[in-house]
């Protein structure tokens, strides 16, 4: 099985612009095969003017960094193209979203998050048990993170397994795991009440979110 992992939200003191640290796992049984829809994913997104592009979700949202100068609807098609295969493809999900509010430094965010990752991992253990062997997948974006991936999964794991480093771009997977991170954060802020207009305006209104991404993708969750 492959793992894939990606994160929101830093260690560093909580900020009520960043209320969240999201931890995504989406998960794949490599004996299914995805590359006609990895390929289908590759030229959607050529066809929108980024060949061999690793589409980042937020960034997208909020017209930022590589699309600060790109098109709405371009953008939107770029999202729905990595939603659409995300939710077509033989994959499943999970996440771990802590409040910030609740873990305001950095000591007591490793502890939460390890008990999280844990618990995750302990309640889903009939699941992983299933395989031999799994990979798992992070850009080692933040060193503490994969320290914390590192020791949970080897204590809550029965089979070996392997932290592999990852560039985005050679893995429809990894970008289906910012995706993840993404649409965590979109849920709690419906939920919340705390979507802002760039989020609001992208989707075209709260509702159309829930019906057309939140409330689809959820199927997914392991």
């Amino acid at each position: 099985m492959s793992i894939f992992v990606d994160e929101g939200g830093d260690f560093g003191p909580a900020d009520p612009h960043s209320p969240l640290y999201v931890v995504a796992f989406v998960f794949h049984d490599q004996s299914v095969d995805l590359k006609t829809k990895i390929d289908y994913l590759s030229e959607l997104v050529a066809k929108c003017g980024y060949p061999g592009h690793a589409v980042h979700s937020y960034p997208l949202i909020r017209r930022e960094a590589e699309y600060a100068e790109e098109l709405s609807e371009v953008r939107y098609k770029l999202f729905r193209a990595l939603y659409l295969f995300s939710l077509n493809a033989d994959i499943r999900f999970g996440s771990v979203v802590v409040e910030r509010k609740d873990c305001p430094d950095q000591e007591s965010l490793v502890r939460r998050l390890s008990v999280e990752i844990h618990s995750f991992l302990t309640s889903h253990r009939d699941f992983f048990s299933s395989f031999d062997d799994v990979h798992v997948y992070y850009d080692s974006g933040q060193m503490i993170l994969r320290n914390i991936l590192l020791t949970t999964f080897s204590i809550d794991l029965s089979m070996p397994f392997e932290l592999k480093k990852v560039i985005p771009s050679d893995y429809a997977l990894f970008q289906t795991a910012d995706l993840c991170v993404t649409l965590e954060t979109l849920r709690w802020k419906a939920v919340k009440g705390k979507l802002t207009k760039w989020e609001i305006g992208f989707f075209g209104s709260k509702t159309q979110l829930v019906k057309s991404f939140l409330r689809q993708f959820e199927l997914k969750h392991i």
